[in-house]
């Protein structure tokens, strides 16, 4: 049998959840491998704006109002042309991107609130047991201590009567 120990409690930490959003945070600007369970996975850029184009011209034109509203190039995805066809990454918008991640931050915080519940609750559970069983142990002991006092008056008892019938001398 496998012996689980009972760990400490997780409590809340803003030290540990704000390291968590920060992690979040560049995993949410700088893109991450996302996994599908039938078709394999993809590297995902949750930051970007992906725009696909016909003609250069129609390229240039929406990169140059792309960088009058400040909007700057996604450094992390490549370009792609083709014939007839080109697309570039930008940034989301300041708003999209805030919008973006007090979802994120929101997802963070409350994965990190119900690992700790779970982790508690299986501690709650895993010392229920632990007390279980050490209540059966003790249980089985004391009956076993019970059945061993009565086994050895028994045989005391037995011993006593089947030396009393030797010790008499028939007449």
């Amino acid at each position: 049998m496998n012996k689980q120990h009972v760990q400490q409690p997780m409590s809340f930490s803003q030290s540990e959840l704000d390291a968590r959003k920060s992690k979040a945070l560049d995993s949410y600007l700088n893109g991450h491998y996302k996994s599908y369970r039938f078709t394999g996975g993809s590297f995902v850029h949750p930051a970007m704006q992906e725009f696909t184009f016909n003609s250069i011209e129609d390229l240039v034109d929406h990169s140059q109002a792309m960088q009058l509203q400040g909007r700057s190039r996604y450094p992390h995805y490549i370009s792609l042309q083709g014939i007839g066809f080109y697309s570039v990454g930008y940034y989301k918008s300041n708003e999209d991107q805030a919008a973006d991640l007090v979802l994120i931050y929101e997802q963070v915080e409350a994965d990190y609130r119900a690992e700790i519940d779970e982790h508690n609750e299986a501690q709650i559970e895993l010392l229920t047991q632990q007390l279980l069983q050490q209540e059966k142990k003790k249980k089985m002991k004391k009956e076993e201590d019970e059945n061993n006092r009565l086994l050895a008056s028994a045989a005391k008892e037995a011993e006593e009567y089947f030396n009393s019938l030797i010790t008499k001398e028939p007449k």
